[in-house]
């Protein structure tokens, strides 16, 4: 499927600021985020600098969504001008985490497009997941960045990441893989939350 017919790309397209998004994800993001739109949630996004993905989703969402960014950068803080709640921290800082979500409380789905290496990513699987509203979603972008030149599995490791708390939810990782010589195929790994 072209990314053109992705009410996500099309988001992505009106926002007046830049950001960078695989074309492969967009469908990910429409089966996954689709059934949010129009509702009152709390959407998160770790890694929001140029500020252009902050427009994508207050357009995808609708005016009902809360959209918060987390940022390492304190230049971000200039989003909060347009409506958008900014916290300024390190993802891979849990005591980060447990001041944001003293602050904001549960939310409904996190993406995380910050860091890109597994330490972070770990970090604030671990750190979000107890705080993620039953249904609500994990969704960790570039999850491919940490094994470039390595012979890891990926999906071993991804899929071993084990939340500590009951919960209902997803936790989602998207990344490219080489599949030939000079050739990229995209993956999703996902994984229920269903616990007891």
């Amino acid at each position: 499927m072209k990314p053109e017919t992705s009410k996500s790309f099309e988001a992505y397209s009106n926002s007046p600021y830049s950001s960078i998004k695989h074309s492969s994800y967009f469908h990910v993001y429409d089966r996954y985020f689709s059934r949010f739109i129009g509702q009152e949630i709390i959407f998160v996004e770790i890694g929001v600098l140029n500020g252009g993905s902050l427009f994508m989703w207050r357009e995808f969402f609708g005016k009902h969504a809360r959209i918060i960014g987390i940022e390492l950068n304190p230049e971000a803080k200039k989003w909060e001008k347009d409506g958008f709640e900014i916290y300024i921290g390190s993802q891979s800082d849990p005591n980060f985490w447990e001041a944001f979500f003293s602050e904001v409380g549960q939310v409904d789905v996190v993406l995380d497009d910050g860091g890109h290496t597994f330490e972070q990513q770990i970090v604030t699987a671990e750190c979000c997941i107890p705080n993620i509203k039953s249904g609500g979603l994990l969704v960790t972008e570039d999850v491919h960045t940490s094994y470039i030149g390595t012979l890891v599995d990926l999906r071993r490791i991804l899929l071993s990441v084990t939340p500590r708390t009951k919960s209902t939810g997803s936790i989602i990782g998207l990344g490219i893989l080489p599949r030939r010589k000079n050739s990229k195929k995209t993956f999703r790994l996902s994984r229920s939350l269903n616990r007891s």
